[in-house]
């Protein structure tokens, strides 16, 4: 997945690198392990702290509006090192691209909008709540809980993934004079 951001100035790579690398989300991110999930378990990201941080890469492109060949070939999967990359792109009408890339399951739409309303409050130096990111331990539930709810969750992909049903109802219209 891809979220691309142009400018018409040029961003300071010194800047733009500075509140990457300031991020406690962005660290996490770069810092993670995929565990897939087994029987009675759910696949996760577990930290591992291997002191990984994001790589912002500058580019510089002759065409106008374009993305560099090797960023839209960039393929990010569950065995590399880094889930999460940056790229700036810089044109020669003096604008820029700033570009941030992630494997696709590590971030919904909903983490994507967190993920940039953090870094703009970074970018502002407004304090932030990490409660959002970093939630506390998940209660653990029993096995008659899990299985209701496993069962609940079929039920609701297998009926939402069937086609709606219409029907066609020949009924009589009004006309002005109220007769039918």
């Amino acid at each position: 997945m891809r979220k691309i951001f142009y400018f018409n100035s040029a961003l300071s790579y010194n800047k733009i690198n500075d509140i990457l690398k300031s991020s406690p989300v962005i660290y996490w991110l770069c810092n993670i392990k995929f565990v897939p999930g087994l029987l009675m378990k759910l696949p996760t990201w577990q930290y591992i702290d291997r002191n990984n941080e994001i790589i912002l890469l500058e580019h510089h492109t002759v065409v106008e509006d374009g993305i560099p060949d090797n960023i839209l070939n960039r393929d990010i999967t569950i065995e590399s090192t880094r889930f999460i990359e940056a790229d700036l792109v810089h044109y020669p009408s003096g604008g820029c691209a700033f570009i941030l890339s992630w494997n696709h399951i590590l971030l919904d739409a909903k983490g994507t909008t967190l993920l940039f309303e953090h870094l703009n409050l970074l970018s502002e130096n407004k304090p932030q709540s990490f409660d959002i990111f970093f939630p506390g331990k998940e209660k653990k539930t029993n096995i008659v809980t899990t299985s209701a709810t496993c069962t609940r969750l079929k039920k609701f992909v297998q009926t939402s993934s069937k086609p709606p049903v219409s029907s066609v109802a020949c009924t009589s219209l009004k006309t002005g004079d109220g007769k039918h």
